[in-house]
């Protein structure tokens, strides 16, 4: 700028330029010509204008005339300022389940540039922005799409900030999706489960190990599996963490061959989610039930003369396993002398071949069942046959001929004969024996004991009248029809001293001349006895009359003689008396 002096003296129209006024400096002037200048750069945005003043001062006059000049910089704003944000970065979080238009929070920047240069708009840009929307106006930063943590936890978009002027500043922002427990576990595989255990595993045996998987996070993914249901005497239990399934305890496949367990995962979210899945667990069958039989004895009445494969007693043995396991096979493994009888695959005993009752009359078997598995386990039961008797045998005696003898007389009336008794191998009334005679019992002379077979005289017996019996003894058993047996008894009758000796006549009279020599024979006496052997041997003697033992007698023959000659006159007669 310039200023005018109007002296006439050059000393008093010279002048120099200065500034007042601006305490800053931002100004500067040249003294001597007065061109302003910027000491500094200035800036719209802290100060749109400057007034300062231009003095102008004479520099070699006396009197220092000056001059002023107010001086107004006006500052010409220009796009010099990139908005700013007072982040580097910002963080949003966002549940997954919000809905849209869910305000995530408002993001704004400056501009220190004014007026048109300091408007800002803002917009979103990068892989996932369309998932938002932003007020281009005051930042405000919602949802703008269904999110879903599953498919994409955060993004990672900018925030660009544009004044007026078309600069652009971009700041990061990072939306972090909070994870809603919007997905149940679900198992993998999924479907039914099938496993399988032998019986008896020990308290803790690993099963089967179920899994499941939550797309969800955090607790919202943490799985906690549980027995549902199928389980009601807890024979099992899962490991709440890791979904294996142990047993509790040993198992009965015999109790229980199959178990559907309900397993359930749920999560921990709020609330929890869940899922369920059936596990099929088949209990095998192992060998660890013996065979048992319904009844331990059984006790059998059969005939004897049975025939052959008559059925006698059907066997139940049962095995609470299964297949080979159950499987049962009958055995007579004692008592089945002779082989007697058999047992088919079926447990029943048949005949093999006829039994006597006399022979044996009870059968003890000892029968088996034994199972098919392995190792084999067996199960005993007693079968007690009881042979039946049937009138087959006769009553037998131990001879076939008896020879007894007895004395004749009264004596031996009721003193017995003989006492053969008869046996009969059957039983009750085929064993039950009666004694008759049957034939020979002339005048009924004896007498049996039907009961017992004793053979006693019944009448006197008279050797002089029948010596010899020949009685035939029967014993007849009481059976339908009875069967009878035989033998032959036969008696001697023995001669006692019954019977005395008798004379042809009770009197003999006889006639001898006197003077005869001696042994003259006078008579010979002739006795008789019924008698036999030595009871019928006679001897003869005087007993009386012979006077001066003028006679003698031959005690065999029974003759008399004279001992000497008689004389009439001493003794005319003569009464001997002869025994």
């Amino acid at each position: 700028m310039g200023a005018i002096d109007y002296d006439r003296e050059a000393k008093n129209a010279k002048f120099q330029y200065s500034i007042s006024g601006d305490p800053e400096h931002v100004f500067s002037i040249d003294p001597n010509i007065g061109r302003i200048e910027l000491n500094k750069s200035v800036d719209y945005e802290m100060k749109q204008q400057y007034t300062f003043l231009v003095i102008a001062t004479e520099t070699d006059s006396i009197e220092k005339y000056s001059a002023n000049q107010t001086v107004i910089v006006n500052i010409t704003n220009i796009n010099d300022n990139d908005p700013m944000f007072n982040e580097s970065q910002y963080n949003f979080t966002v549940n997954e389940g919000d809905s849209v238009g869910t305000v995530l929070g408002q993001i704004t920047a400056h501009d220190n540039d004014i007026g048109i240069y300091g408007k800002i708009t803002y917009t979103l840009s990068g892989r996932g922005a369309e998932m938002f929307i932003v007020d281009k106006n005051n930042g405000t930063i919602s949802v703008a799409s269904k999110l879903d943590f599953e498919s994409e936890p955060s993004y990672a978009i900018d925030l660009e900030a544009k004044d007026g002027g078309n600069k652009i500043t971009e700041v990061s922002v990072i939306i972090v999706i909070t994870d809603d427990n919007d997905n149940p576990p679900i198992f993998d595989p999924p479907g039914t489960t099938s496993a399988s255990l032998d019986e008896n595993e020990e308290n803790g045996f690993l099963v089967v190990t179920v899994k499941a998987n939550d797309a969800d996070s955090g607790s919202n993914a943490d799985i906690r599996y549980s027995i549902v249901d199928g389980d009601p005497l807890g024979n099992f239990t899962i490991d709440d963490v890791t979904g294996n399934i142990t047993t509790t305890g040993p198992l009965d496949f015999e109790t229980r061959s199959e178990f559907s367990l309900v397993i359930m995962a749920e999560d921990q979210g709020t609330p929890p989610l869940n899922t369920t899945k059936i596990v099929a667990i088949t209990i095998m069958d192992t060998n660890d039930n013996g065979p048992y039989f319904n009844q331990t004895l059984y006790t059998i009445s059969l005939m004897e003369n049975t025939d052959i494969d008559y059925p006698i007693v059907q066997l139940h043995a049962f095995d609470k396993d299964s297949g080979a396991n159950a499987e049962l096979v009958y055995s007579i493994v004692e008592g089945n002398s002779a082989k007697m009888f058999t047992v088919n695959v079926d447990g029943l005993v048949l005949t093999r071949s006829s039994p006597d009752r006399e022979s044996t009359s009870v059968y003890t078997l000892n029968v088996s069942a034994s199972d098919s598995g392995t190792p084999k386990m067996y199960a005993y039961a007693t079968v007690v046959i009881n042979i039946l008797d049937e009138n087959d045998d006769s009553p037998k005696f131990q001879t076939t001929v008896d020879k007894k003898a007895i004395k004749e007389g009264p004596s031996t009336v009721n003193s017995t004969v003989a006492n053969n008794t008869a046996t009969d191998k059957d039983l009750g009334l085929n064993g039950t024996i009666e004694y008759t005679i049957a034939d020979g019992n002339n005048e009924g002379k004896f007498a049996i004991n039907s009961q017992t077979g004793n053979v006693t005289v019944a009448h006197e017996l008279d050797f002089e009248t029948v010596r010899i019996y020949s009685l035939k003894i029967v014993a007849t058993d009481q059976g339908t029809p009875s069967l009878s047996g035989e033998y032959q008894l036969v008696v001697e009758v023995l001669d006692i001293n019954d019977n005395e000796p008798k004379f042809g006549q009770p009197e003999y009279s006889f006639t001898v001349s006197e003077n005869r020599p001696s042994e003259t024979r006078i008579v010979d006496l002739r006795a008789d006895d019924r008698d036999s052997e030595e009871n019928r041997l006679i001897t003869y003697s005087f007993s009386r009359g012979n006077l001066g033992s003028a006679f003698s007698i031959n005690n065999e023959t029974g003759e008399i003689t004279t001992t000497r000659p008689l004389d009439r006159e001493n003794t005319s007669q003569y009464l001997l008396t002869v025994k």
